[in-house]
């Protein structure tokens, strides 16, 4: 017996499916990215702070030499 073709529905109904598998992977991957950048930018600012107490700066003093 022949085997019947799925229909145009189906298909589509397949493919939608898909997508939204792949939409819900690529939501979770860009999070993902955010939170790494979150946790870098609060790394690098932790660094920045202790380099200004070893230094004795302050916000101004940075600012001053930044704006010079």
């Amino acid at each position: 017996m022949a085997r019947r073709s799925r229909s145009y529905e189906e298909q589509m109904e397949t493919l939608n499916e898909q997508i939204a598998k792949t939409e819900d992977k690529l939501n979770g991957l860009i999070a993902q990215r955010e939170k790494l950048a979150e946790k870098k930018q609060q790394e690098e600012l932790q660094e920045l702070y202790r380099m200004m107490q070893n230094h004795h700066l302050s916000i101004a003093d940075v600012e001053r030499m930044i704006t010079q």
